[in-house]
């Protein structure tokens, strides 16, 4: 199972443990905060580090588990990528329909930022 945690993105891993724990119902001293890559790999963090989301891998994701199970987790299958290709889709499009759509896209991202910004 698992559970969504909002927190401020300069939180500490000792806070995200703390919650996590809190969500997990264990106490925070059996769990851990670490990042599952795409190929298996755990890079567990410190608890003195901060603004760990901004390292997280392009495939990567954030997990907390109690310690006994860090090693049993594998990674989600849409870590892995897709499972068909879009490449028969874009043959379909012209390179005039990509553009368009490429800037009807860069257009709705320009009419989100105020004039402030």
């Amino acid at each position: 199972s698992y559970s969504t945690m909002k927190l401020p993105l300069g939180s500490s891993v000792c806070e995200i443990v703390k919650y996590a724990a809190e969500k997990l119902g264990v106490a925070s001293e059996e769990c851990l905060v670490f990042e599952m890559k795409s190929s298996g790999e755990k890079n567990i963090f410190k608890e003195t580090e901060t603004c760990i989301i901004t390292t997280i891998t392009h495939n990567g994701r954030l997990f907390a588990a109690k310690k006994g199970e860090v090693e049993k987790l594998k990674p989600l299958l849409e870590q892995e990528g897709p499972n068909s290709s879009s490449f028969n889709e874009l043959e379909i499009m012209s390179s005039r329909e990509i553009a368009y759509q490429m800037t009807l896209f860069d257009f709705e991202l320009f009419n989100c930022v105020s004039e402030s910004e």
